[in-house]
């Protein structure tokens, strides 16, 4: 703070830019901004992607809060700006508004956030590599599968070569060989098919699995967030309620003001 202004660190803003028609013009994110965004990350946690992992989602959650037209992309760049910030643990890393109370439990679940992110990568880098795996192993097995056609249809021409010069009475066993090699054909190639099969399937439970465990943690993130409310109805109101709970307890306020208008007139 310098002569009575407040010091507005440069990298906790954000530019927006107004059509072409208009000028640029800078549109700073308030702190109850960054903690209702942070809020929503944790909520919808975008890096997840995904139906109802979007930030689209949380663009729409931040329109009902706050009149500053923004759109998805200006919220993920935000967002990016406070968990670099976060991870630099930079010391002009601070909001023009807030309390240190505030911005400390903003911290904490930027740290929260940070968790997710880092949780987010390490998966999409694990599902990559699985892909990867899967992709190398389903070559060698077709070229192992080439590789063992080649010989079997090498040892019927061999096979053939040696019964080249006798009589027709071998015509009878040569169609049976024949035969023998489509069906030993077929079977390799069912075999093949049958454990490509098991393996998709395997990757499919592993990756059901994943899911099961990301909505585990949205169980408990929406719980904890109830929590909050019940520790705030007893005691005033308080800026960790979220904006969820903020706009239900207005709305019982509101019914609870007409409804002792009504019987007290």
């Amino acid at each position: 703070m310098a002569n009575g202004t407040v010091d507005k660190t440069p990298d906790l803003e954000e530019t927006s830019v107004t059509p072409s028609s208009q000028k640029t013009r800078r549109q700073n994110f308030t702190f109850a901004e960054d903690a209702a965004l942070v809020e929503e990350v944790l909520f919808y946690k975008p890096m997840h992607g995904g139906p109802g992992h979007t930030w689209m989602e949380v663009e729409d959650a931040m329109t009902l809060m706050f009149p500053v037209t923004r759109d998805a992309k200006a919220y993920k760049e935000r967002f990016g700006t406070l968990l670099k910030k976060f991870k630099a643990n930079d010391a002009k890393a601070k909001w023009a508004s807030g309390t240190a109370e505030q911005v400390t439990e903003l911290k904490e679940k930027l740290q929260e956030c940070l968790d997710l992110q880092c949780e987010a990568d390490t998966l999409a880098a694990t599902k990559m590599q699985d892909r990867k795996t899967m992709k190398q192993r389903l070559l060698r097995d077709k070229e192992k599968g080439k590789e063992i056609r080649s010989d079997a249809l090498e040892s019927f021409k061999s096979k053939k070569r040696l019964r080249g010069g006798e009589d027709e009475e071998w015509s009878e066993d040569e169609s049976f060989s024949k035969s023998n090699y489509a069906k030993r054909t077929n079977a390799i190639e069912a075999e093949l098919a049958l454990k490509w099969k098991r393996e998709a399937d395997a990757q499919a439970r592993q990756i059901a699995l994943e899911e099961n465990r990301l909505k585990l943690e949205e169980a408990k993130l929406a719980w904890r967030k109830n929590a909050t409310l019940t520790r705030s109805q007893s005691g005033s109101w308080s800026w960790k309620w979220t904006s969820r709970n903020w706009i239900w307890s207005m709305t019982v306020a509101r019914r609870s003001a007409t409804v002792a208008a009504t019987t007290n007139p």
